[in-house]
C-alpha cells in the first residue's frame, strides 16, 4: 500500500496504533504520486480551520476507498471527539486506535468516486502473474518427502503452494465474482484451514499442486486484467468478510500473496 505521512515521520508511531488491515504496511513506505492508499496527518493542536485545510488538501490527494487519518502524539487528548468531528467530511467508518503510550489516531475511509491508482493496480496484477514463475522455480528441485514434511510451527510446502490455489479460485476471485455478477456474497470469512483439510494437499503430488495454480492463476488474470474502471470501483464482501471494492480486494490479495511466496523462498534457501 502507499502510504504518505504529513508532518511526522512514520518511525514515531506504534505499529500497534495502526487500523488492523494496514498493520503490515511497510512504514514510511514513499511512492511520489496519488492517488494514496491512506494519508496520515499529525494534530499539532493548531486551530480547526488550518487542520480543516490540511485535511481537505490530503483528502483530495486519496483514492476511491483510500484512508484518512489524524494522529495525535503522546499524550494525546482524553476526548476524540473534536478530532472526529474534523475528519467527518471527507469520509465514514471512524475507527479509533489508541497505543500504550497514550499516541491516538482516529482514521476514516473516503468513499468519493473517481480517484482510482489504475497505475498501482496494474503493478498488483504484474506481480500476482510473476508468481507463477517465481513458485515454478522455487519448486523445481524440491523432492517429495521434503515437500510434505509439516514443521511445528507452520505449514508444509505442499500445504502452502496448495493454500494459494485455494485463496485464488476460492477467496479473492470468488468475491470479485460476486461482486461483479451482483450474485450472492461467499461466506466469509473464508476458512484457509478448513479448505486445507478438505483439500489434503500433502497427498498430491507438489508438482501438480504447481500446474493447478497456474492454471487458476492464468484464468483469474483473464478475468481481471481487462476489469473497466467502474468494476474496480464496486464493492462487496472480501475474504475477511469486510466490506472492500474490488481494487481494494485485488491488492490485498497481491500483498498477502506476496508475502506467502516469499516465506516459502525463506524456507527454500
Amino acid at each position: 500500500m502507499d502510504v504518505l505521512f504529513v508532518g511526522l515521520s512514520p518511525e514515531l508511531i506504534l505499529p500497534a496504533s495502526f487500523p488492523a488491515h494496514l498493520a503490515t504496511v511497510r512504514q514510511g513506505g514513499n511512492v511520489p504520486a496519488d492517488p494514496w492508499d491512506a494519508v496520515f496527518v499529525r494534530w499539532t493542536g493548531e486551530k480547526e480551520d488550518v487542520l480543516a485545510q490540511t485535511l481537505k488538501r490530503s483528502a483530495s490527494s486519496l483514492r476511491h476507498g483510500g484512508q484518512l487519518g489524524l494522529v495525535a502524539l503522546p499524550p494525546s487528548p482524553e476526548d476524540e471527539g473534536p478530532l472526529d468531528e474534523l475528519l467527518t467530511p471527507f469520509g465514514e467508518g471512524r475507527e479509533v486506535n489508541r497505543s500504550s503510550d497514550r499516541g491516538l489516531l482516529v482514521v476514516v475511509r473516503n468513499l468519493a468516486a473517481g480517484r482510482q491508482d489504475l497505475v498501482g493496480l496494474r503493478r498488483c496484477l504484474s506481480a500476482l502473474s510473476a508468481n507463477v514463475g517465481r513458485l515454478e522455480a522455487l519448486t523445481s528441485d524440491v523432492r517429495e518427502g521434503a515437500a510434505d514434511r509439516r514443521p511445528i510451527d507452520g505449514r508444509s510446502i505442499k500445504e502452502i503452494v496448495g493454500h494459494l490455489g485455494d485463496m485464488d479460485r476460492d477467496g479473492y476471485l470468488a468475491c470479485i465474482h460476486a461482486i461483479l455478477d451482483d450474485s450472492d456474497p461467499v461466506e466469509t470469512p473464508i476458512d484457509a484451514d478448513a479448505l486445507l483439510a478438505k483439500r489434503d494437499h500433502n497427498g498430491r503430488p507438489l508438482s501438480e499442486l504447481v500446474t493447478r495454480f497456474r492454471h487458476f492463476r492464468y484464468q483469474s488474470a483473464e478475468l481481471i486484467d481487462n476489469l473497466a474502471e467502474d468494476d474496480w470501483l464496486r464493492t462487496g464482501a472480501n475474504p475477511d468478510g469486510r466490506q472492500s471494492t474490488v481494487a481494494d480486494i485485488v491488492r490485498t490479495w497481491a500483498r498477502v500473496e506476496e508475502e506467502q511466496v516469499s516465506e516459502l523462498e525463506r524456507r527454500l534457501m
